[in-house]
């Protein structure tokens, strides 16, 4: 673990109990995919985090893809030391567990391969280039600026795509506006000194940064993001129906 850190010095130690607050809610509001490794083997298996418990020193996942060298280790061990990675809104996460138990079927109801973990003493976090984005259904999300209002097309907690066919739009590429107006549906967030910028425009639309957000905003969007990605999956399976 320490030897992957030192090779990507972007990844650091997570210390501040806000932060650490801020990821163990994530973890159990969003339930991250993981790739999971054993100490000493080459393979990578995949999953969720379906729980986590501080208060109770222990986290669940469960295993959608097991390789069968590692289906063999983890049946004939606990103890084993196992590494994770997890991906959330704005931060990928690395840290290393060790196992507790694999639940029985009784316990999983269903016969999913669910494993306990230990919560790890050290979590290590690296800012990601980019963060989730999540397409909007119609008419989801709306942002009021200076010079009109437009259709996000999707949205992530660093920036936005908006619906924008005016050529007019090309000269502001780079131009910032202050104190827009953001809109899930008909509810206004709570915005105070929401600024975003202009970083690209074709023929069909435009790219926006958030230049200054608050963390309370920043919450309000994530919070948004979840219900906004199951109603667009919930749109895609009525298409295909």
């Amino acid at each position: 673990m320490s030897r992957k850190i030192h090779a990507e010095p972007n990844y650091t130690l997570l210390q501040n109990p806000r932060e650490i607050t801020r990821i163990e809610k994530e973890m159990n509001q969003f339930h991250p995919k993981v790739e999971v490794t054993i100490e000493g083997s080459s393979e990578i298996a995949s999953g969720k985090i379906v729980e986590w418990y501080p208060k109770r020193r222990f986290f669940s996942v469960k295993w959608n893809k097991i390789p069968e060298a590692f289906e063999a280790l983890t049946e004939s061990k606990t103890g084993l030391r196992t590494f994770f990675k997890a991906h959330l809104f704005s931060t990928q996460v690395l840290f290393k567990s060790t196992t507790l138990r694999r639940l029985s079927e009784e316990e999983t109801q269903d016969g999913s391969v669910i494993y306990h973990y230990r919560i790890p003493e050290q979590i290590y976090q690296q800012q990601r280039r980019g963060a989730l984005r999540v397409p909007l259904v119609k008419k989801a999300a709306i942002l009021i600026t200076p010079i009109g209002s437009f259709e996000l097309l999707d949205l992530s907690i660093t920036g936005a795509k908006l619906r924008a066919l005016d050529e007019e739009m090309e000269p502001l590429i780079g131009q910032e506006w202050k104190n827009v107006q953001l809109y899930f549906g008909k509810t206004k967030i709570n915005t105070k000194n929401f600024h975003v910028k202009i970083t690209r425009k074709t023929k069909d639309w435009c790219a926006i940064g958030f230049t200054k957000i608050s963390d309370f905003e920043r919450t309000q969007i994530k919070q948004f993001l979840i219900e906004a990605l199951r109603a667009y999956y919930a749109e895609e399976l009525r298409s295909r129906s």
